[in-house]
This record gives structure tokens, sequence and C-alpha cells, in this order.
């Protein structure tokens, strides 16, 4: 539940070398350091968490973040995963002989001799084998691998030395799983997951045994630079019907050309696209379609509102009959075009931003749900001068409120868009919006008692 190693007020002139330290707790780090000084040198350790942050150092760190104040360079973030409480001996490859020399200490707790040149990291020194993967390998009845699990183990158990493709070959796989840090993965070494012909009709990945506890088809866990493409992602179920949820920090995640089947819903129990406190900078969701979900087909809530994720961007997909479209929260410079969200089922709002700053891109949209409330709406997103926000090119048509900025938006260039709504404001702004710009427009609405613009402020 705790900290592996706390080290707290006026603690100075210390070292830190060779040590696992892991907790299981998944909202606590493996290590709890009061000053970012606390040691002289640290170095050659594996932090980890099941919370997104291993190490706390003056607030919540990555271990990148804490590298950068120039300790732990060598350092690593592995799930060791012990062979038992009784002996914590590490049972993955990409953990073995990660330690460096310390002069003096030559032997293990058993007494066994350690390497004089790359001694393990921990307590014990120990010596696992097997091949890190690489390379394409299939997936199913008579392929490389039969099971999904199968494939999990190898991956946690080896990690990886180049890029990796997963053929998944055409059938019906009831096998929800979840995936955590591969060891190897990198921007060159990418991991992609995809129907072998390369149709998403052929693979159907499902979960039929929901859960609170197992809410997903695929859940990735701090999982980087991933592909995953030419699936159908399958979650009915009356009570939690989720289909991929992201959690943690992430990098580089890609979802294309897939579709998503769901339950009829407002709740957020059966979003298809689910992040709650998902820190996924390089977010892209492109050429997919998305039919019945609830509360929102796609919900982004990185959580961090001190640096939040860049990259985000959702492209080219098709909404239809999911309560609400595309739900994002502290995700700043991101992009949104060229969607269409559809349906009789559609209540809630098209595109929904709050606290998203920086240069957006809102564009090419057609929102056509006469029930909607609202079809863009955003709280609280601020551009600056010279690196202006666009709302452009969008096609709206809904019952309530068509473009809506609600408080504090600031440098929002809305430009060529055509909104027509039935009940209230085709355009509407309230308090504390400034600098922006409205252009080229046609803004209509049906209501015989409300005007088609409503600008709180003389200035918009």
């Amino acid at each position: 539940d705790g900290n592996a190693l706390r080290i707290y007020y006026y603690n100075y002139n210390n070292n830190l070398k060779n040590n696992i330290l892991l907790t299981e707790a998944t909202g606590t780090p493996a290590a709890y350091f009061i000053y970012t000084n606390s040691f002289d040198s640290s170095d050659y350790n594996d932090f980890y968490s099941n919370y997104a942050y291993p190490i706390y150092a003056s607030g919540n760190k990555t271990l990148a973040q804490w590298q950068a104040y120039g300790q732990d360079s060598n350092s690593v973030s592995i799930d060791p995963i012990f062979n038992a409480d009784s002996s914590l001996v590490p049972q993955v490859l990409p953990i073995d002989n990660l330690g460096t020399p310390i002069t003096g200490i030559t032997d293990d707790i058993h007494g066994s001799t350690r390497s004089t040149t790359t001694p393990d990291m921990g307590a014990v020194e120990f010596s696992l084998t097997g091949t890190p993967l690489s390379g394409s390998y299939t997936v199913g009845s008579g392929g490389n691998f039969a099971t999904f699990d199968s494939l999990k183990n190898d991956l946690t158990y080896f990690g990886i030395s180049g890029p990796i493709t997963f053929n998944i070959l055409a059938g019906t796989y009831d096998a929800p799983l979840e995936l955590g840090e591969i060891q190897g993965v990198s921007a060159t070494n990418k991991v992609t997951f995809q129907s072998a012909d390369a149709n998403a009709d052929s693979v159907i990945w499902e979960n039929t045994a929901n859960s609170s506890a197992t809410n997903y088809v695929l859940k990735l866990n701090g999982t980087d630079h991933i592909t995953l493409k030419h699936i159908t992602f399958k979650n009915q179920g009356s009570s939690y019907s989720q289909k991929i949820v992201l959690s943690g920090v992430t990098d580089s995640v890609t979802i294309e050309n897939s579709k998503f089947l769901g339950y009829k819903s407002s709740s957020t129990n059966h979003v298809s696209i689910y992040g709650s406190g998902a820190d996924a900078t390089g977010l892209k969701i492109k050429n997919s379609t998305f039919t019945d979900a609830g509360g929102w087909a796609i919900y982004l809530n990185s959580n961090n509102s001190s640096s939040s994720p860049t990259g985000l961007e959702i492209s080219n997909n098709t909404f239809t009959d999911t309560y609400g479209g595309i739900y994002a929260t502290y995700y700043d410079a991101l992009t949104i075009s060229g969607n269409t969200i559809v349906g009789s089922y559609m209540y809630d709002k098209g595109i929904n931003l709050n606290y998203c700053d920086g240069a957006n891109v809102i564009e090419d949209n057609h929102i056509n749900a006469p029930d909607m409330g609202y079809g863009i709406y955003q709280y609280d997103c601020r551009a600056t001068s010279g690196n202006e926000a666009t709302i452009v090119n969008n096609l709206i048509n809904v019952e309530d409120r068509g473009i809506q900025l609600d408080y504090y938006n600031n440098y929002q260039n809305i430009y060529y868009n055509t909104v027509k709504v039935r009940d209230e404001y085709a355009v509407s702004t309230y308090y504390y919006n400034y600098y922006n710009n409205l252009k080229n427009n046609i803004l209509l609405t049906e209501s015989t008692g409300n005007p088609a613009a409503y600008i709180y402020n003389t200035s918009v």
C-alpha cells in the first residue's frame, strides 16, 4: 500500500544504487523523496509502481521527469514479477544484469558471488534465459500464439528487440487483455496489432464477462508506441461495455481503421475509448467507426493541469448513436477534424473541450444530430496571440446550441462554419471570453424567441 522507499526531512549526502523498489499500490509511488536533492547519487535502480508515477520528488514524477534532475540516468521502471513474496527473485529478462559494480559488495543475500561487471539489482543475484521478440507473429488457432494471454506472457517476460507486428487470424476472440509497459519499445521498435487480412470485419475482439474491475476489451496501462488497426472491438454488456481503456502515462498510441460496437446508454460505463487520468501524448484515433456507446464515444481526461499532453488527433471517424461524441479535458494543441457525428440517439455534445489550451484545430466536422444539446462546446480553452485556435469549416445541425464558448476562452478564430439550431442560439458566448474572431459564418436558429447569436460581451 505504501512506498518501497521513503526519504523524509533533513536527509542529505546519501547514495542509492542497485535497488529494486516496488509497490503494488495503484495510487502511490515506489519511492518518496521529500526533496529532489536527498541523494548525492542515485542510479541503476528499478522503480516500479502500479501508479502512473513511480517517484515522488517535490511532486509526482515519471522516471523521465525525475531523470531530468540529473539522477538515475541508467535506472528503469520494470515490473520484476517476483517468483514469490518469500524469495523475491525477478522473473523478467529485461531486468537481468542491469546493476553496476560497487566496491566491497561481492556477494548477495544468499552468499552467491555477484558479477564483477554486470551485477543484478536487488538483494538476489539471479540468471534468466530467453529471447526478446522481434518481427511478425500470427495470433489465433494455429498461429505463433494461440491466445492473447500467451502473447502477453512473452511480451512481459522477454520484452522486444525490434519492431513487432501481431497479425490476428480471422475469428471472434472473447479475450479481455491488459497490457502494461513493454520493455524495448521505442519510436523505432513499435508494436502493432492488426487483422491478418487488413479487414476489421474479420477480427472481432470482445468481452462478454464485464464487471467494474474488468470493464474493457483492451486496457493499456502505461503502454507506449502501440498501433491497433483493422479490428472490431465489441462490448455490449448492459452494465459495463467499455472497449479500449487508457491508463497512466502513455506515448504514441494509434488506433485506426477499426470498428467499435457498444451499448446505448448515457453512462460513461459504456464509453468506447475511455481514459480517466490518461496522460496520453501523441494519441491518434483515425478512420474508425463508433456505433452505440454510453455518455461519449471517446472520453479523455489527462488530469494533468500543469503539463497537459499534446498531439491528440481525432480525425476522419464516424460516430452514430453514441449519446455524446468526443470529450477531452486537459489536452493541449489538439486536432479534431473530418469527423461525422450523426444519429437520433445523440443528446449531449458533439465535441466537448475543457481546459484544452494552445492552437487547437477543430475543422471539417459534420455534426447532424437534431436532438443534441450542443454541437461544439468549449470551457476555459486559452490560446495566445500568434498561436490562435481555429474552429473552421464545420457543418452543425443540432437542437439547442451550435457553438458555445462558455467561460474563459481566448484567441479562438471561428471562421467559415454553417450552423443551424432548432431552439436556441447558433453561436453563444458567456463570461470572460476575449480576443476571439467570428467571420464568414452562416448562423441560423429556427427559434421564434431567440437570436441566432448570443454574445455576452460586446467584444467577442
